[in-house]
């Protein structure tokens, strides 16, 4: 193999992103304020970050890739998803966090982003000639910001380092139902969700923010699959599929399927889940199960992580380096 690392370790930042209880309802968590609520998250990121690198567990090798992965949602907000420009001041600013050179032997899973956008109507006249057309559902899109770290300060570095797979499978647990859900926020009813073209087609990304769920990143082959994508084997079904030396499951409620495997032999397939109780699986093709060999409990200090997830910061998960 001519990868550019002759190791990996897999990280995860385990904690619940679920929505919280509210009595019988339920109710996304986080604050108000949507910039504030990114910066607090983003805050919260760069903590783990921080703790990551620096326990003693952790290699600091510049031949062994170290993969940092959090759970899907963990991006999304007290209203279920952010609005656009939310999505890009998110990006920008976990970008930021990882440019110095002490990551560049790092690539992180930021968990997933949500956002939202909403149709429009045409009208003949007045101030606003495309106002928002309430009875159109909101079009939300969840995916995960795949990102190299160590890029520098070079103009469009970070977009270059980055790679973006979007969910294509809306699961019935990735929104709350109105008749469940508590103050506002998007219900399951009035969502649209990006659908997938077919059952099968071609994974492999064309450009790195094309959503799709193949690519190389130094001299590796990479499948991302967000929960239910994975469940309904996105890549297993997909065309023209190329060996996959890692892939990478966020999830909210998923698991690592046998049948959706397809990471080469020896390859690996590395799972962080923020469901009720959260948890993380790593396994090597054709050896099974790798034990973890550290656990943090994590100290929230001065985050805000209490009002950001139902029950707190988390912890952190290192596996024994393993050999590519």
């Amino acid at each position: 193999m001519s990868a550019d690392y002759y190791q990996v370790q897999f990280i995860a930042h385990v904690l619940d992103t679920s929505p919280q209880m509210a009595g019988s309802r339920e109710r996304y968590i986080g604050l108000a304020d949507e910039a504030q609520d990114i910066r607090e998250r983003v805050k919260l990121v760069s903590a783990v970050l921080e703790a990551a690198h620096g326990l003693p567990a952790v290699s600091g090798a510049d031949d062994t890739l170290k993969i940092l992965m959090l759970p899907e949602f963990f991006f999304r907000g007290a209203s279920g998803a952010y609005s656009m420009d939310g999505i890009q001041t998110a990006v920008s600013a976990l970008q930021d966090l990882v440019r110095n050179a002490k990551w560049r032997h790092w690539m992180f899973v930021f968990g997933t982003i949500v956002g939202k956008s909403f149709p429009t109507r045409d009208v003949a006249s007045g101030a606003d000639k495309h106002p928002i057309d309430d009875d159109r559902k909101a079009e939300v899109y969840n995916y995960a910001l795949v990102q190299k770290g160590g890029f520098g300060d070079g103009a469009g570095a970070g977009p270059a380092a980055a790679h973006a797979v979007i969910k294509q499978y809306l699961s019935g647990i990735d929104f709350i139902e109105q008749a469940s859900l508590a103050g506002k926020g998007l219900s399951e009813e009035w969502v649209q969700h990006l659908q997938p073209k077919g059952d099968k087609r071609d994974e492999r990304q064309s450009a790195a923010y094309d959503g799709a769920a193949v690519f190389r990143r130094d001299g590796l082959t990479f499948g991302v699959e967000i929960c239910l994508d994975h469940l309904n084997g996105r890549l297993a079904h997909s065309l023209n599929r190329p060996a996959i030396d890692i892939q990478l499951i966020p999830s909210c409620g998923g698991y690592i399927k046998a049948g959706s495997i397809v990471a080469r032999r020896d390859g690996y397939v590395f799972n962080c889940d923020g469901a009720d109780y959260p948890l993380c699986r790593l396994q090597k093709v054709g050896s099974g199960d790798l034990v973890a060999a550290k656990t943090l409990v994590l100290d929230a200090g001065s985050t805000r992580a209490g009002e950001l997830f139902a029950a707190g910061v988390g912890r952190l998960v290192a596996y024994p380096v393993q050999t590519l």
